[in-house]
């Protein structure tokens, strides 16, 4: 029983290992999605300033 310890401590580590590096790959993506969604926020923000000031136009 002792000497299993061992090698499924290091089983668990490398299990460890995997999941952390997969965390990270997902933390890098979301990372990425959300300055894309920053992004097309103040695109959106900017369009909506120039719809509202060519609304304004229009009104006069």
């Amino acid at each position: 029983e002792k000497d299993k310890w061992p090698d499924e401590l290091v089983l668990a580590n490398k299990e460890l290992a995997f999941q952390n590096a997969e965390k990270d790959k997902r933390a890098d993506e979301l990372a990425l999605a959300n300055k894309e969604l920053a992004f097309q926020n103040e695109e959106r923000g900017k369009r909506a300033d120039e719809l509202a000031l060519a609304n304004k136009e229009l009104a006069f």
